[in-house]
């Protein structure tokens, strides 16, 4: 009865050593502004104010997002979300937005298809293939001529090996399957 008990402690204490410790939680002070984030606040001001923002343009841009990251977090923890009718209504508009945006994604005509084909091609090409088929000849079972379908295989023309009609293997020959060895030869 004690064994259990022992291994039972062994069991739970490679449990806790062996547990994964859960990762370092967020701190909840810290608010990352990415230089992506900064390239979206400069590209957004170009399109608004037809320039390049200066430093201290970006800067307050930066001190905006990093004000409404904080405030949104304290709202976050504070529940103000729940149960709030204008929360509610404004993330269903955001849907509603994602939603009209994806339905209006027409479907292209035939012509822009084409077009498209045209334009890149190789995009869509197949590359070719080659297959192989390995066809077995057993002379023994079916005799020479009719192991090549009635055509027995003709040597290659100054072959040393004269008169033979069997698979030789000269060099040059299209039906080289093993070595010549410059005489006719029956073995298969």
């Amino acid at each position: 009865m004690i064994h259990f008990f022992v291994l039972g402690l062994v069991v739970f204490g490679l449990y806790r050593v062996l547990e994964k410790q859960p990762e370092a939680e967020v701190d909840p002070f810290l608010v990352e502004v990415s230089s992506a984030d900064i390239e979206w606040f400069r590209t957004m001001w170009s399109k608004r104010m037809g320039r390049e923002p200066t430093v201290e343009e970006l800067r307050g841009q930066v001190h905006q997002l990093i004000r409404e990251e904080v405030l949104s977090r304290e709202a976050l923890a504070m529940g103000l979300d729940d149960g709030d009718m204008v929360v509610r209504r404004r993330l269903t508009q955001k849907m509603d937005f994602l939603f009209r945006d994806l339905s209006d994604i027409a479907e292209p005509s035939d012509s822009d298809l084409e077009e498209y084909l045209k334009r890149n091609p190789g995009a869509y090409e197949i590359p070719g293939e080659l297959t192989f088929t390995q066809v077995y000849f057993n002379r023994d079972e079916r005799g020479e001529v009719a192991a090549f379908g009635g055509m027995a295989p003709e040597p290659r023309p100054g072959c040393p090996a004269k008169g033979h009609r069997a698979l030789h293997g000269c060099p040059g020959c299209r039906q080289s399957v093993r070595p010549c060895t410059g005489r006719a030869s029956r073995s298969g």
